[in-house]
């Protein structure tokens, strides 16, 4: 139990981003991150490993996509942030520039600091497009931090 409890709170963060990347709705984003951890918790014993987290979530979306028949609207999307939550709105203001695919890479690498190997088995891409994505993506952070460009 120990140990997927650390596994959760090291992944949960740039899993839940991960999905919300691709199901842009908060809820149930929050229901298949829910769901992809119990199920990685019921079904593989102590093989707690982000490639088949992010797998099982991968699946689950589509599940969701094939459940809803079309896909959902971001203009719809609304994200709730307290006061005290400024850092967060700002992260959110940053990478709303980025397009769906950079936020995924971006996320797979820093935030879950999975290899470049890793995030192409999972994503089909090569690890040189890999790298020339997420190089493009901290280069776009940057740019933004620097010029205020929020």
């Amino acid at each position: 139990m120990d140990s997927f409890k650390e596994f959760y709170n090291s992944t949960k963060k740039g899993f839940y981003q991960y999905i919300l990347s691709k199901i842009n709705d908060s809820d149930t984003a929050n229901d298949i991150v829910q769901e992809s951890y119990l199920k990685l918790y019921t079904h593989y014993n102590n093989r707690y490993t982000v490639q088949l987290l992010y797998t099982i979530g991968k699946n689950l979306v589509i599940d969701e996509y094939n459940r809803k028949k079309d896909h959902l609207d971001t203009s719809e999307v609304e994200l709730s942030y307290n006061e005290d939550k400024t850092a967060e709105l700002d992260l959110e203001r940053v990478l709303s520039h980025l397009d769906d695919e950079e936020k995924q890479l971006f996320f797979m690498s820093v935030v879950d600091g999975l290899k470049y190997e890793e995030i192409s088995q999972m994503t089909g891409l090569s690890v040189a497009n890999i790298k020339i994505k997420i190089y493009r993506a901290r280069k776009k952070i940057k740019e933004i931090l620097a010029g205020g460009g929020l």
